[in-house]
C-alpha cells in the first residue's frame, strides 16, 4: 500500500508536469507569428502593431564560442562545464553538469566568459536547444554551444523565449550539416531570420511570462526528482 500511494503521486506530478510543458509549447507556437505572418495568434492587450523580420545578426550578438578550444578538465573543480544535455529549460540544469573546471583552466583556456542574460544556443548533436544564462558566471560553455548577447533594444528572456519556439529550431535545421553528428555554422546562423516584435514593453511581457512558466516547470521537476529518489531510497532499506 506504501508503494502503491508514492506510485500514484509519482504519476500526479509527472502528469502535472507534462501538462505544464504542454501548456508552454502550446503558448510559444500562439504567441510569435507563424512562418510568414506579421502578426502572433495571441498577444497581450493594447499591442497592435505588425512584427518585423530580423536577422540574428541585427537583434543578438555572438558573445562566446569556444569551438575548437577544449579547456583541461579537473574533477575537483568548481566551475561546471555547461553541454547540450544541460539546455532546453529556463536556466541551465546544473544537476546534469558531469565536467568541471578548476581556476587556472578557466582563467586561461577560455576565450571569453558567458553573462547573466546570455542565451546559450546548442549547435552541434540536439541542434537549437537554448537556455537562458543565470546569474552563476563562474561557469563555462562546452565546444557544441555559443552563447548570444541581446543587443540593447531586444530583451534577453524575450529572445530566449522566442529561439524556444518549434519554428525557431526548424529554422536551424534548415542549415544543418551532416548526418551523423549534425551540426550548424555561426556564420550562417546569424544570418537566419526571425520575426519580432520592436516594443520593448511588449518583449518584457511576453519574456517575463514565459520565465514564470519555465520557473514553475522547474519547480515541479524538482517535486517529481525528490519523489523518484524518495521512492528509490525506501524501495532499497525496505527490501533485504
Amino acid at each position: 500500500n506504501f508503494f502503491n500511494r508514492l506510485g500514484n503521486l509519482i504519476t500526479l506530478h509527472q502528469r502535472k508536469l507534462d501538462k505544464l510543458k504542454e501548456t508552454k509549447s502550446a503558448y510559444l507556437s500562439e504567441m510569435f507569428p507563424k512562418e510568414g505572418e506579421l502578426y502572433p495568434k495571441r498577444r497581450f492587450a493594447g499591442f497592435t502593431d505588425p512584427w518585423e523580420q530580423r536577422k540574428l545578426g541585427e537583434i543578438a550578438d555572438k558573445a562566446v564560442d569556444n569551438r575548437g578550444k577544449t579547456p583541461p578538465l579537473d574533477s575537483n573543480g568548481t566551475h561546471p562545464l555547461i553541454e547540450v544535455a544541460s539546455l532546453g529549460t529556463g536556466s541551465p540544469d546544473y544537476s546534469k553538469v558531469e565536467k568541471f573546471l578548476n581556476d587556472y583552466s578557466f582563467e586561461h583556456n577560455l576565450r571569453d566568459y558567458i553573462k547573466k542574460g546570455d542565451i546559450l544556443f546548442s549547435t552541434v548533436g540536439s541542434i537549437g536547444l537554448v537556455s537562458l544564462m543565470d546569474d552563476r558566471e563562474n561557469a563555462a560553455i562546452a565546444q557544441n554551444i555559443v552563447a548570444f548577447r541581446a543587443k540593447e533594444n531586444y530583451s534577453p528572456e524575450y529572445l530566449y523565449a522566442l529561439f524556444s519556439t518549434e519554428s525557431s529550431k526548424i529554422k536551424a535545421y534548415r542549415i544543418v550539416m551532416g548526418a551523423v553528428q549534425p551540426s550548424i555554422k555561426v556564420s550562417q546562423l546569424v544570418d537566419v531570420k526571425y520575426f519580432v516584435t520592436n516594443n520593448k514593453e511588449e518583449q518584457k511581457l511576453i519574456g517575463d511570462f514565459f520565465i514564470k512558466l519555465d520557473n514553475l516547470i522547474t519547480l515541479h521537476q524538482r517535486k517529481l526528482d525528490k519523489l523518484q529518489a524518495l521512492k528509490q531510497a525506501y524501495l532499497s532499506e525496505m527490501f533485504v
